[in-house]
């Protein structure tokens, strides 16, 4: 097994990871205006005194969690990391302490939560794990499905994204009782909510897009074309963006009309999760071992961070930037630069 599981499991499932790395800096060959921009840290030079780390920002903490870690929340006051090696690593976000450590399963992947509870998906078991973060004990473990790999809070409600059998699942997010399950698409990469809305990337499906999913009704009442194994999506301001790991680029688009307006090469290889801010968006390039920082006016790389093999997926704490080092058993805080 190579390092990483969560995110090379997930895209060896498809068989686009083969253009990964290859085919860096592509336009998108789907219908509908964009601008193309390429990746300007690998080609221009930095300014007197700077280096793209410099102009992206720098890392000023490591902190130690289980092995390989992969998905990240804030909750309760916390940062939470979940770990390869079915461990919860609870962290104090202003110390940089590590809380707790809570056994929960035998493979964390994703984790969601808020104030009251804090769920944890097991990928290899297909089921979901919630914790108390009162007590930092495990109060319920739910089967959902085959391969859960996104998970995303309504309101009062959990929905899990199954990737094996393209399912989603709602569960009552406090008793974990199973709601409803629709039928979405098989492949789904990492689930997102933004404005009231949940988005769900086509990853290993031929489709290349995102689907805009109303989780009042189940039904999903939009597609958004996008880039070739979308594998995460995130919003700021008026603006959606894809990371899309197989032709290694970031798609932006308009959350309401579905409309794409930039597609961003990235060089490094396969891409990974991506957070959207107001100031920036940051890409894990998984196989480059750092983060691209991107300008989201103009939607070119102005920059990016070397971390520790295998980055993962990213969280904004108090407009630092959390990473999830899969490759280093670690999660490393960027301190993004002033200006790019």
């Amino acid at each position: 097994m190579q390092p990483v599981r969560a995110f090379i499991r997930i895209v060896l499932l498809s068989t686009l990871i083969v253009l990964a790395g290859t085919l860096t800096g592509c336009g998108d060959s789907s219908p509908g205006p964009s601008a193309t921009t390429g990746d300007a840290s690998s080609t221009a030079a930095a300014p007197p005194g700077a280096s793209r780390s410099a102009r992206a920002g720098r890392i000023v903490a490591h902190v130690p969690v289980g092995s390989q870690p992969d998905g990240l929340t804030f909750a309760a006051k916390s940062v939470w990391g979940a770990c390869a090696d079915g461990t919860v690593t609870r962290i104090d976000p202003r110390s940089r302490r590590v809380l707790a450590t809570v056994r929960a399963g035998s493979g964390a992947i994703t984790v969601a939560g808020d104030q009251h509870v804090v769920w944890v998906a097991d990928y290899g078991a297909g089921t979901v794990t919630r914790i108390d973060p009162a007590s930092n004990t495990v109060t319920a473990t739910v089967p959902v499905g085959t391969d859960p790999v996104g998970l995303a809070l309504v309101g009062g409600h959990l929905w899990v994204a199954n990737q094996g059998d393209g399912t989603l699942v709602e569960l009552d997010a406090r008793s974990g009782r199973r709601l409803r399950s629709v039928g979405v698409a098989a492949g789904s990469g990492f689930l997102t909510l933004a404005d009231g809305v949940l988005w769900v990337p086509d990853f290993s499906g031929t489709t290349r897009t995102v689907l805009r999913v109303d989780p009042a009704s189940g039904r999903t009442i939009a597609r958004v074309p996008v880039g070739a194994g979308p594998i995460d999506a995130s919003f700021a301001g008026s603006a959606g963006w894809v990371s899309n790991t197989g032709d290694a680029t970031v798609t932006r688009f308009d959350p309401t009309s579905g409309a794409r307006s930039a597609t961003v090469g990235v060089s490094g290889g396969s891409l990974g999760p991506l957070l959207a801010t107001p100031r920036a968006v940051w890409v894990s390039v998984y196989a480059g071992a750092s983060v691209v920082r991107i300008d989201p006016s103009t939607a070119a790389v102005v920059g990016r961070v070397a971390t520790g093999p295998n980055p993962q997926n990213l969280i904004d704490v108090a407009g630092d930037i959390w990473v999830a080092e899969g490759g280093a058993n670690d999660v490393a805080v960027i301190h993004p630069a002033a200006a790019p």
